[in-house]
């Protein structure tokens, strides 16, 4: 099996302060020097206080969004209130976890 190293990629930043956090992406859909696209949105919304940063193949991170925003909608419905942070953090990695010899290609900021 070879290794390859990405040499290219999409730029996602995450900022975290004592009052907010703020998560910023570029907007083109690429493969190494091939632009497919020139506006995508890579900023996902799961939640009200919740957003993540796309990197990666775009169908296995939309489907992990979709995912995560099932899990807090049902979390907020039982229990009245916000999924925390780090439960969603923490059923994320064990979704990733669990996919290991099929992994999901995808890079996160939650």
């Amino acid at each position: 099996m070879r290794v390859y190293n990405v040499l290219k990629g999409t730029t996602t930043v995450g900022i975290r302060t004592n009052n907010a956090v703020i998560l910023a992406a570029d907007k083109r859909a690429s493969s190494g020097y091939y632009v497919a696209h020139k506006m995508v949105r890579k900023i996902v919304k799961i939640d009200d206080h919740i957003a993540m940063t796309i990197s990666g193949l775009v169908a296995d991170a939309q489907m992990l969004a979709s995912i995560l925003q099932y899990i807090a909608k049902d979390y907020k419905i039982h229990t009245g209130v916000p999924i925390p942070v780090r439960n969603l953090v923490s059923y994320l990695s064990l979704l990733l976890n669990s996919t290991k010899y099929y992994p999901y290609i995808v890079q996160l900021l939650v």
